[in-house]
């Protein structure tokens, strides 16, 4: 990553969060955050292929699953 200003020092906050990424990286290094939980693009990629599996899953179940008037009907 290269700074976008060059000299390594932009503003990160709230107004222009992600104008640099590199300055912003190093003020969440500077702030504790630690380099072994930044995700390699394999584990970025199994991740969203696990997301998108229990988006599949929850939306099925829940096509199947009775409403509470359905539940109703049935008892009476």
């Amino acid at each position: 990553m290269i700074c976008v200003t060059g000299n390594g020092q932009c503003s990160v906050n709230h107004g222009a969060p992600h104008r640099c990424r590199k300055c912003r990286l190093e003020r969440c290094f500077t702030m504790g955050m630690r380099k072994d939980f930044i995700l390699s693009d394999e584990q970025k990629q199994r991740r969203k292929q696990r997301l998108e599996l229990n988006r599949n899953l929850a939306t099925r179940v829940s096509a199947t699953t009775p409403t509470a008037d359905e539940i109703d009907q049935v008892r009476f």
